[in-house]
């Protein structure tokens, strides 16, 4: 299970049927549906309730450790430039940057800890899913977890030569997911043995050090299975989407929830307080699915997956049931749910099955929204050039990858 380290100027190249135009991002390949491009002047302004520009996917960005990158260089580099801007700037360059090499593969670090054996396909182990990075001490380290049972420090101070630097043992616990403030790295963690005991989970925080040398700060109770989280700007408050899935035959069948550490006092002498909101009596739109067996109510059905956050805003997809949370950082409450409708396959080229022959006549699907990214620009609400966002009567839509 490796880590991969990309050139990112190359994408300005390696892929030709994107053309880069201003803001946005269009496809010139005759072949694909034509896009609707982000509006580059007089934007509408997208409604404070709505949760406009949000996508869905799980793959981090290489481009997302490179904080000192402005804005636009990052929704520029992941797709190619036009002629025009080549001609500017270089063949495979852009923007004033460096041409990108022949090769944009850097380098790859196999994290698995039984590698597999010559000639043999790797193994599924549980390492790598979900990364986060910090910057200290002219160093980079990557954090790397996934569903195993420790917690990978790579030094990635040199892309060309990243190094495995300890492998730390979560105990009785697996990982969902690691996010990182300055120095402090917060890990999601449910018990081991969740299949039989439905436990609750709880955020390992530590320190890390100018060496890549975690020390453990504390451990929060939060709820039933923390997938993803993530802090605020200020790194005040942590939000945790506690999904509360079900273990085998709804044997049990924990409620989910949305979780917020506040996080108080300097480093050393922190204090951690934890909120958890749940969806019970909540108002639900038209349109969010509540599934299950008799008895199935709405707090257990509900399972939060991923977190974004803008300002004094978190939004938290609700995977499953085809929504997505809006939370009030202020008060620490749930101030609306959106439903995200569904999509008219039969009008779109794609296919998204995975046998061959024709694709399937389905005709419309609920979107199932995975993790969501956010950006502000002028005024509104865009999602970091990944995917796109559609305009509708001034609403920003969530459009994401099946």
């Amino acid at each position: 299970m490796p880590i991969t380290f990309v050139s990112t100027a190359a994408t300005r190249s390696e892929f030709p049927f994107l053309e880069d135009s201003g803001s946005f991002h269009r496809s010139s390949n005759p072949q694909l549906p034509s896009l609707t491009p982000f509006p580059t002047q007089e934007e509408p302004k997208v409604p404070a309730e709505s949760p406009a520009g949000f996508a869905a996917s799980r793959q981090p960005r290489f481009n997302d450790v490179q904080d000192d990158v402005g804005d636009d260089d990052r929704l520029s580099s992941s797709s190619s430039s036009s002629s025009s801007s080549r001609g500017r700037d270089g063949e495979r360059g852009g923007r004033g940057r460096p041409p990108a090499p022949a090769d944009p593969l850097l380098a790859s670090l196999d994290l698995s800890p039984t590698p597999p054996a010559p000639g043999a396909a790797p193994t599924e182990q549980f390492q790598t899913e979900i990364s986060a990075y910090v910057r200290l001490g002219g160093k980079l380290f990557l954090l790397s977890s996934g569903g195993g049972s420790t917690l990978q420090v790579t030094d990635a101070s040199n892309p060309l030569a990243p190094g495995l630097l300890q492998r730390v043992s979560l105990g009785a616990y697996i990982s969902q997911s690691v996010a990182t403030y300055d120095d402090l790295v917060a890990v999601a963690l449910s018990p081991n043995d969740y299949g039989t005991s439905a436990g609750k989970g709880l955020v390992r925080f530590y320190r890390i050090d100018r060496s890549g040398t975690l020390t453990l700060v504390k451990d929060v109770e939060v709820g039933y299975l923390p997938d993803g989280i993530a802090f605020s700007k200020d790194g005040k408050k942590l939000v945790i989407a506690n999904e509360g899935e079900p273990i085998a035959n709804y044997a049990i069948d924990r409620p989910g929830s949305i979780g917020i550490i506040d996080i108080k006092g300097r480093p050393g002498k922190e204090t951690f307080s934890y909120t958890d909101l749940s969806f019970a009596g909540l108002t639900l739109p038209s349109g969010i699915r509540i599934s299950g067996p008799a008895g199935t109510t709405q707090a257990t059905d509900i399972e939060p997956e991923y977190v974004s956050i803008l300002g004094n805003t978190a939004y938290v997809t609700l995977q499953e049931n085809n929504g997505v949370a809006k939370v009030n950082l202020r008060t620490n409450t749930i101030e609306a749910i959106f439903a995200l409708g569904s999509v008219d396959f039969s009008t779109q080229l794609v296919d998204i099955s995975d046998r061959d022959g024709p694709p399937p006549r389905w005709q419309q699907h609920r979107n199932a929204p995975d993790q969501p990214c956010s950006r502000q620009q002028r005024g509104g609400l865009e999602d970091g050039g990944r995917h796109r966002r559609l305009q509708h009567q001034g609403q920003g839509l969530l459009h994401h990858r099946q």
